[in-house]
């Protein structure tokens, strides 16, 4: 819902992502789960502050696991070895459109086994549709 690239692991990006995704939601955050690492850019007040203005509620592995995640883990892996984030690039501006094209495709054209074969952003569309009918 919500992503940044970034030079660094400065809290600023963790926050323009985590406000790209509240303004893109199409509905209630209230009681859903972020989950991360222990990254300081996670940990500090700022972000923490963010989250519980949303209601949302914090999740973390243990410090230095990064299986706890491995969801996120996945996605990670498949951004890079499938949409080519992995090679370099001759310049910040490209290895931003790169990721912005990723991530995009990702969630509107690739399906998932996970999810039964369907896209993310159809079954969250599809989820916020029932939970407007209730």
């Amino acid at each position: 819902m919500g992503y940044d690239f970034c030079p660094t692991l400065a809290v600023e990006g963790a926050l323009r992502a985590l406000r790209m995704a509240c303004c893109t939601a199409q509905g209630s955050l209230v009681g859903l789960i972020h989950h991360s690492d222990h990254g300081v850019q996670y940990t500090c007040h700022a972000y923490r502050q963010l989250l519980g203005q949303h209601q949302m509620r914090s999740s973390m592995g243990e410090v230095g696991n990064c299986y706890d995640n491995a969801l996120a883990e996945r996605v990670n892996g498949i951004l890079k070895l499938e949409y080519g984030l992995e090679f370099r690039f001759v310049s910040f501006a490209q290895a931003a459109q790169a990721v912005k094209q990723a991530v995009w495709l990702y969630n509107h054209e690739r399906p998932h086994l996970s999810l039964a074969y369907r896209k993310p952003h159809a079954v969250y569309v599809n989820y916020f549709a029932k939970q407007q009918v209730h």
